[in-house]
Parts: C-alpha cells; sequence; structure tokens
C-alpha cells in the first residue's frame, strides 16, 4: 500500500499532460531519451489520450540527428 506522499512521488500524469499539451501546440516529434521501451514509456504513454508514435533516444547524437528533422 502507497503513502499517499510516496503516490504524489511516483505520480506522473501530470507531467505527461503537460508533455502533450506542448506536442499539441508546438507538433515536433515526442522524444523519450533513455527511457527505453520498458514499464516508463507504457507509463508515460498510458497516461495520455492519444496514440502517438514515440521517437527513442539513448545519445546525444541520436537527439542531434532529430534536429534535422524539423523545419
Amino acid at each position: 500500500m502507497f503513502e499517499p506522499i510516496e503516490r504524489r512521488h511516483y505520480d506522473t500524469q501530470s507531467f505527461n499532460r503537460a508533455a502533450l499539451a506542448r506536442v499539441q501546440k508546438e507538433p515536433a516529434p515526442l522524444v523519450l531519451h533513455g527511457m527505453g521501451k520498458d514499464a516508463a514509456a507504457i507509463k508515460f504513454m498510458v497516461n495520455i489520450d492519444q496514440d502517438l508514435q514515440p521517437v527513442f533516444t539513448e545519445s546525444i547524437h541520436e537527439l542531434e540527428s532529430l534536429q534535422g528533422r524539423s523545419g
């Protein structure tokens, strides 16, 4: 059983919704950097009400290559 403080500490819904709002306001790829395709990414995706195809990156080089996609 989680204590209320632990529940708030591990709750990511507000962050996830804010990130989605930013992507909707300023369309860009949803990049999950250093997250991997595991529980953390799954938790992010179930907390938003839209089906997105995130881009997973692990290195700075991968992030820099994404900048070339815009514009």
